[in-house]
């Protein structure tokens, strides 16, 4: 067994892969939710150069279901720190979001 630095700076974002399947969609809506908002969170956090402090990820079940909200879990390298939120994946997106950037050191998002 070898030990490894971890890759990212500050945060780890896992998005459970099987809440996004049972939430309903808006007519057009992406199936692969959980992957659909990892690309979301990783598109913004590259534009405001916060890429390499928070890694967004998909994971397997994290066994927390909430009918109709995603469950996702966020390790903080910095504060030694986890836990898991359930959150509505369309009317919280950007309230998850400001919380990524806040984790990342950005204090007012």
């Amino acid at each position: 067994m070898e030990r490894m630095d971890l890759p990212w700076e500050k945060v780890a974002f896992f998005i459970c892969e099987k809440c996004g399947k049972s939430i309903d969609k808006p007519k057009g809506g992406d199936d692969d939710l959980a992957g659909e908002l990892k690309s979301h969170y990783r598109s913004e956090l590259k534009e405001i150069d916060l890429h390499k402090k928070v890694r967004v990820m998909v994971s397997g079940c994290l066994n927390i279901c909430e009918k109709g909200k995603q469950a996702a879990a966020l390790f903080d390298k910095d504060k030694n720190e986890s836990f898991a939120i359930t959150f509505d994946p369309y009317e919280q997106r950007e309230e998850i979001l400001d919380l990524l950037r806040f984790r990342a050191g950005v204090k007012n998002p």
